[in-house]
């Protein structure tokens, strides 16, 4: 469900953005414009929609597939992760994954950024949802179990539930790194010279790493999991304000693949 809600907010964002102007929604230091957010937000929709029919096909271990589980299927310098559980951490890492989507909300405090509170809050839209399909298709895709699932802390009722196949890569690792780093991304964008920018930096490093632990911590995530979710919503998080910035160019249109497929050309300059 929060996939379809998410999916219908972006597309109401995009629809906005669309009527702002023919061609182009200018800020001081972003834009918006059909040739970008409207494929964007097509491709971002197929994403999660693909997702989500995935996810609804997997179905959840059975008891004589979870006592099948063999630590020696897993890489050897993550096999201790299976004797991970720990329900406070699970919570506490539920609590930096909330906060910390939350967080862009403080760039309206600024009186430069809030006027452009129209392209800031497509961007965040577009960050959120994009790592969001980005991570929910990799997890079905792959369907890698969870560390708890070896180990015998765990009841059996919490080895069956249906998310125990979604290890890799962590959504809250990768949720939680583009959130942050798109917040220091876009304040960078308008303050280059600020003399906080290195502390701002450092938060946004600090909280989707602490994040990751946490979820080491509860049994949730192998190392390779976070540490790829974390890379993942980084990434994520710098490129959708980079594409939107003034500055630079996107252009996008459709084109013949080499097998005939019809594909999607984006051109970016900058």
């Amino acid at each position: 469900m929060k996939n379809y809600i998410i999916i219908i907010l972006l597309f109401v964002s995009c629809l906005t953005a669309q009527q702002k102007s023919d061609q182009q929604y200018a800020s001081y230091a972003y834009t918006l414009s059909k040739g970008l957010d409207l494929p964007l937000g097509t491709l971002i929709a197929a994403l999660n929609i693909y997702a989500l029919i995935l996810k609804n096909n997997i179905k959840p271990l059975t008891i004589e597939e979870i006592n099948q589980l063999n630590t020696s299927d897993i890489w050897k310098f993550e096999r201790k992760l299976t004797e991970n559980w720990d329900r406070q951490a699970k919570t506490a890492s539920n609590v930096f994954l909330y906060s910390s989507i939350c967080y862009p909300a403080f760039l309206y405090l600024q009186k430069d950024i809030r006027k452009d509170a129209l392209p800031i809050t497509l961007i965040w839209l577009e960050t959120l949802t994009l790592n969001l399909g980005l991570t929910d298709l990799t997890k079905a895709l792959v369907s890698r179990k969870r560390p708890y699932l070896y180990g015998d802390k765990a009841s059996l009722g919490e080895k069956q539930k249906h998310d125990n196949q979604r290890s890799f890569f962590s959504g809250h690792a990768s949720t939680s790194a583009a959130s942050c780093f798109m917040l220091a991304k876009i304040y960078q964008d308008y303050h280059p010279q600020d003399k906080r920018l290195p502390y701002i930096w450092s938060f946004a490093a600090a909280v989707p790493a602490i994040t990751a632990y946490l979820r080491i911590k509860a049994g949730k995530h192998f190392y390779t999991d976070v540490i790829t979710g974390y890379l993942v919503g980084a990434a994520v998080g710098m490129t959708v304000p980079e594409l939107h910035k003034i500055d630079n160019r996107v252009s996008t249109g459709a084109t013949m693949l080499p097998n005939g497929q019809l594909g999607l050309r984006i051109n970016y300059s900058f």
